[in-house]
């Protein structure tokens, strides 16, 4: 029985998707017993997919040494979430004009406001540059924090949190909001669709050459195996890193093939 492969490639780094699809039929693939998805199941594959989402996102155009910036507010200048849309809007106009004229580049950009359970605030991801001027641009509403990215898997944390601290954000008709807000001219992740013909993908993959199978993934082994909880079919799940990325993120020890 043949099963699906998505191979998604975000700068380099690759993340591979195996699943069986009804279309191909499914005799001899065991499914769960509890396969019919409650509201909270749907609720869980959505947020899974748009952190997947993000996350290609950050991979295709962040990297080591970029920046994960906060824009806090003053207490007397903090504004109700819809002000804050305004206002945020032009600061990126003022970075949009400080990294063209001052620094010869476009500005790329992802961020998210995040009001529900604190005081409103701005989590931004941007390319390495000097912040200083920055900071004294949002002076006038509150204080800008910068850090550093550390690695990949720094960005795989920042796509979590968001999606995690943006979930429950919904318009009037009960729809969900869009998480976070981009620029226009980020690269776009590549995904590739292969139907494989045998009956079953290996439990532990191999890396390709020039990859190393991430750790991070499936609780340290570097490999997910699961059920989807809409239908109770089998999923795989695993990311490889160019060893070349690795390199660039100075990593003291790397990891085990």
């Amino acid at each position: 029985m043949p099963y699906i492969k998505k191979i998604y490639n975000a700068g380099g780094i690759i993340e591979v998707k195996k699943t069986y699809s009804a279309r191909y039929g499914l005799k001899g693939i065991a499914r769960s017993e509890n396969s019919n998805p409650t509201p909270l199941d749907v609720e869980k594959v959505n947020d899974a997919n748009a952190e997947q989402k993000l996350r290609l996102l950050l991979f295709t155009n962040f990297k080591a040494n970029d920046w994960h910036l906060v824009f806090t507010y003053r207490p007397q200048r903090r504004p109700a979430p819809e002000q804050a849309k305004e206002v945020f809007k032009k600061q990126v106009t003022k970075m949009r004009e400080y990294f063209k004229k001052t620094l010869g580049n476009e500005l790329k950009y992802i961020y998210v406001t995040e009001y529900e359970s604190t005081a409103i605030h701005h989590h931004m991801i941007i390319p390495d540059a000097d912040i200083r001027p920055l900071q004294k641009m949002w002076r006038e509403f509150g204080t800008l924090r910068g850090t550093p990215i550390r690695d990949t898997q720094h960005l795989a944390n920042l796509a979590y949190y968001f999606i995690k601290e943006t979930k429950h954000r919904k318009d009037r008709a009960g729809r969900h909001q869009r998480r976070w807000i981009a620029s226009t001219n980020l690269d776009k992740p590549t995904v590739k669709t292969i139907k494989v013909s045998a009956s079953e993908w290996a439990k532990e993959p191999k890396a390709k050459k020039g990859y190393y199978i991430d750790k991070t993934v499936g609780d340290g082994s570097g490999v997910k195996n699961y059920e989807n909880p809409l239908n109770g079919l089998p999923c795989q799940f695993y990311r490889l890193i160019p060893w070349e990325r690795a390199a660039e993120e100075n990593f003291e020890d790397f990891p085990a093939v």
